[in-house]
């Protein structure tokens, strides 16, 4: 179970490249955390709003690439 938001969970596990999910997730899991227990919920929750907001349209460019060319680097295949 994770301490973040889970629409936040569930939004980026489907976002996120397979090969890299875990390791991201576990890192902003942390770091929100870490920032819930210093400045408090609302504040961590602003940080990974911001977060996800300048990330997401990178994810969805990304997964719409991988859609229309079928092109998956060797890093991020399954």
């Amino acid at each position: 179970m994770t301490d973040m938001p889970p629409i936040a969970t569930w939004l980026l596990r489907r976002l996120l490249p397979h090969a890299e999910r875990d390791e991201v997730l576990a890192d902003l899991e942390a770091e929100y955390v870490e920032r819930r227990g210093r400045r408090g919920a609302w504040a961590a929750r602003a940080w990974l709003a911001d977060q996800m907001a300048a990330s997401i349209p990178a994810f969805v460019v990304r997964t719409c690439w991988r859609g229309w060319t079928g092109f998956e680097p060797d890093s991020t295949a399954v």
